[in-house]
């Protein structure tokens, strides 16, 4: 199973229900990349990428409320010459996002603005994140 349900709060009505889930990513998970995690999450979701190098693995966010996090030590994402969208490592254009965790290393685009999160509208947190050389 990549994902674990577990029930939200209910808001105002039974029928603005709705469910989070916890998208685990690691090389001990069936979910092996940032990119897959990025591309299967929903609004409301719970990413949590397991320590060890991500390589040249870039990923475009454009859910909203979504919680990315480093579990069981920092993950080090390494850009290695790839870039989403040709900006940076990760492209973030949701709604209430948080970044937690993580180290952002190497990310280099043609334009020499290459960043470890490009975040382009919504509400972003980053909390102990490292970023280098970017």
């Amino acid at each position: 199973l990549l994902a674990w349900p577990t029930t939200a709060a209910l808001p105002a009505t039974e029928s603005e229900q709705r469910t989070s889930r916890t998208i685990r990513v690691g090389q001990d998970y069936p979910v092996k990349t940032i990119a897959a995690a990025a591309r299967l999450a929903q609004d409301g979701d719970i990413i949590e990428i397991t320590a060890g190098d991500y390589v040249g693995d870039t990923a475009v966010w454009t859910q909203t409320d979504l919680k990315i996090r480093g579990i069981n030590g920092r993950p080090r994402l390494i850009a290695e010459g790839k870039a989403a969208e040709e900006k940076g490592i990760w492209v973030i254009r949701g709604g209430d996002i948080l970044v937690e965790n993580i180290e952002f290393t190497g990310a280099r685009v043609a334009n020499r603005n290459g960043a470890g999160i490009r975040f382009e509208r919504g509400k972003l947190k980053v909390r102990k994140c490292v970023f280098k050389d970017n």
